[in-house]
């Protein structure tokens, strides 16, 4: 299980979809919130009781609990284990996901990418060094991999490490000491757009390339940053190269070896900080990964085409735009959020997609909420924040039979909407 984070985030990494997004405008708008804080719940009370709760009455609390949140609030409670519904409130009404989208996401990325599957970021060469000398270029090749980036800034952010400093050293090993040539950057595993076609995308994310630096912290073209620190690690580790342009790896070498090869961590381990700190930008990188192939480019529109069709084939319907949630156009019912988080449960991946959602009261986004409840440390949840909009959907229970549960509010007050929320789910972790 992962530590819990640190609060302050930069925006790269910023958990929720935030307020300026919406129609309300600024006058509405509501500063990043990367784990929102309820009350802890005192022993004694109503809301701390943790006796077991049958069916027929977690209906009845649930829909007493529920209906307070008003008409914009939709939710669907399902037994994996019985495979039965145990409560449903609109649950065909498509509501706006906010970053509940991630679920979406993170299940395709899982389905098509595989658990344990890595991005290759990789450097090539069309010339055999002789004495150390290269006589041509090299390529720097990305894979559309979210954590290439320093060892600081992945520690100073407590995000995922793929290291460039370790790439150039495995240049060095390969026996080369000086190119007589450039440094060329081929980024063409995604399409050149470096937003996501949401206004405002550059608040909350860094701008998206095939090869990125440092979550793309610097803007300007993240491609360029990215070779620009690879040449100073070529350079520290004893490797000179004149200069950093752009090129495309010629389709001859791909036939050949790389000659060095550095891998991300595995695809688990990204979409885990994708859904515990609510990573819009790991979000946005893995959703144009979907969609890259040997002929095809990575983009936002392929990638949501993508994630919406796996979904299609795991039981659920979405309408999906971006990869984190910062459309207001991503919608889906409770019931095909909760379809989603029940099929996920006979993946392949399913335990890498479980845990990957923070659990209440201890970690990620959830970690201040449900505290001194049934909840807490019992269940896990997606978080989802905009504007009027707030979503909560996840599983309650140990063992690989948990309940599932989405609640999806809009037209809400965000502090009342977390209150009901955390009421709801504390019931669902009493029931059995």
């Amino acid at each position: 299980m992962r530590v819990e984070r640190a609060a302050t985030r930069i925006v790269a990494v910023a958990g929720v979809c935030l307020a300026a997004l919406t129609a309300a405008g600024p006058a509405s708008a509501r500063p990043p919130d990367v784990a929102a804080r309820t009350p802890i719940v005192p022993a004694g009370a109503a809301a701390a009781a943790d006796s077991a709760i049958s069916a027929a009455q977690l209906d009845a609390k649930l829909g007493r609990v529920l209906g307070a949140g008003g008409g914009g609030t939709a939710a669907w409670v399902y037994d994996s284990k019985a495979k039965r519904p145990l409560y449903g409130l609109r649950q065909n009404r498509r509501r706006i996901l906010a970053s509940n989208t991630k679920l979406f996401t993170t299940a395709a990325a899982l389905d098509r990418l595989g658990a344990g599957g890595r991005l290759e970021t990789t450097v090539w060469t069309a010339e055999s060094a002789v004495s150390g000398v290269l006589d041509g270029d090299l390529y720097l090749v990305g894979d559309g991999d979210p954590s290439l980036a320093s060892a600081s800034y992945a520690r100073k952010h407590n995000v995922p490490l793929t290291s460039l400093a370790s790439l150039a050293k495995h240049v060095r090993k390969a026996g080369i000491r000086r190119v007589k040539g450039k440094l060329r950057i081929d980024a063409t595993v995604f399409d050149r757009r470096r937003g996501t076609g949401v206004g405002g995308w550059s608040t909350y994310i860094g701008p998206l390339s095939g090869l990125i630096y440092n979550s793309g912290s610097g803007g300007g073209d993240p491609a360029m940053a990215a070779g620009r620190a690879f040449e100073r690690y070529l350079r520290k580790a004893g490797v000179r190269v004149r200069g950093v342009v752009r090129g495309k790896l010629p389709g001859a070498l791909r036939d050949e070896d790389p000659i060095a090869t550095e891998r991300s961590l595995e695809i688990a381990r990204l979409v885990d900080e994708t859904n515990e700190t609510s990573n819009n930008f790991f979000a946005e990188m893995l959703l144009k990964r979907l969609a890259a192939g040997e002929s095809e480019r990575g983009t936002t529109r392929g990638g949501a085409a993508r994630s919406r069709r796996i979904a299609r084939e795991l039981g659920a319907r979405v309408h999906q735009r971006d990869g984190s949630g910062l459309s207001r156009s991503n919608r889906a019912a409770p019931k095909d959020v909760g379809e989603l988080l029940a099929a996920m449960l006979d993946h392949q991946a399913a335990h890498a997609f479980m845990v990957s959602l923070p659990v209440a009261g201890r970690e990620g986004t959830v970690r201040n909420r449900m505290r001194g409840t049934a909840a807490q440390g019992e269940c896990r949840a997606k978080t989802g924040t905009l504007s009027g909009v707030s979503a909560l959907s996840g599983y309650c229970g140990d063992g690989d039979r948990p309940v599932v549960f989405s609640i999806l509010m809009q037209g809400v007050e965000l502090g009342a909407a977390h209150s009901v929320q955390d009421r709801a789910v504390a019931l669902i972790a009493r029931y059995g």
